[in-house]
């Protein structure tokens, strides 16, 4: 099982444990605290705490749709009580403000950074992480390994190396094969188009906001042929006039460099953040008005 999975499922179970008895005095929780809380088990967690400030965290679209589905059916939804949502994505903060309709805070996440820099020079490799569809990916990975126009090429698996191998591998890749599949960002290709990479595959919802053909060669769902037929032609264009994929890699480092690099998001995480606070304490205020004056 994946690492992050694995301790998904542990941490699920704990909650589960923990927030199916009546709220715990463990953290002694006040109506001053402010808790942060992810979006797969905000209603768990809202019912274990009990009274406080709640801020919730949409990154995963999915997750959060499920946990909204449950809350509500729970017949006590705890959405209502939830001070502030961030979203860490376009597709996140549509579907939070749709559902719970009303306004959720934006962050931009930090993708580019020194160690995902645009590279000029590349080797003539494909790249690709396993993460997800992986029984897709490999039946597209054994495709091209039987392609004439391919059999000299590296095709190397991204998985169970450090970030500073991950970060090695991709920089140096000129190709990325991305098998994003029900992201809130979908952060494998956008840290390939970062250092340069020539992305190819799928967007997975949440990466359509950087993902496009403006930068780079997005295939559509379960599309194996056209996926396959996509990497032969980009290959063959490279080896003949690389100009036109050198103008789109380029754009798409410069688009991730300037909107996703950590100076923007730290700047717009703290501007976030200065609103919640303001918020949180007119709830306070308001509160407190409540209680004196009844």
């Amino acid at each position: 099982m994946n690492p992050n999975l694995r301790q998904r499922v542990w941490l699920w179970h704990k909650l589960r444990k923990f927030c199916n008895g009546p709220p715990s005095s463990v953290f002694n929780a006040t109506p001053n605290d402010v808790f942060v809380l992810p979006e797969f088990i905000y209603p768990l967690c809202m019912r274990g705490l009990g009274t406080a400030n709640y801020v919730l965290v949409a990154q995963d679209v999915f997750g959060f749709t499920r946990a909204f589905v449950k809350d509500i059916e729970s017949g006590t939804p705890r959405y209502p009580s939830l001070n502030a949502i961030l979203t860490t994505s376009a597709a996140s903060n549509e579907a939070t403000s749709m559902f719970l309709e009303r306004h959720c805070h934006r962050l931009q996440l930090p993708v580019a950074s020194e160690k995902l820099r645009y590279k000029a020079e590349k080797k003539l490799q494909i790249a690709y992480m396993p993460r997800k569809r992986k029984e897709e990916a490999g039946l597209v990975v054994a495709a091209l390994r039987t392609r004439f126009g391919l059999k000299d090429i590296p095709i190397i698996s991204i998985q169970g190396v450090s970030n500073d191998e991950r970060n090695r591998i991709m920089s140096e890749s000129l190709i990325f094969l991305s098998f994003s599949e029900q992201e809130g960002f979908g952060l494998p290709p956008a840290e390939a188009m970062a250092t340069g990479c020539i992305v190819i595959g799928y967007t997975g919802v949440g990466g359509n906001e950087y993902f496009s053909t403006e930068t780079g060669f997005p295939i559509e769902d379960n599309d194996i042929l056209t996926f396959v037929q996509t990497v032969e032609q980009v290959v063959s264009q490279f080896r003949t006039s690389p100009q036109s994929l050198t103008r789109i890699r380029r754009h798409a480092a410069n688009k991730i460099a300037k909107e996703y690099g950590e100076a923007n998001a730290r700047s717009i995480a703290l501007a976030v953040w200065k609103q919640i606070d303001e918020e949180i304490k007119s709830c306070r205020t308001a509160r407190a008005s409540t209680v004196f004056e009844s």
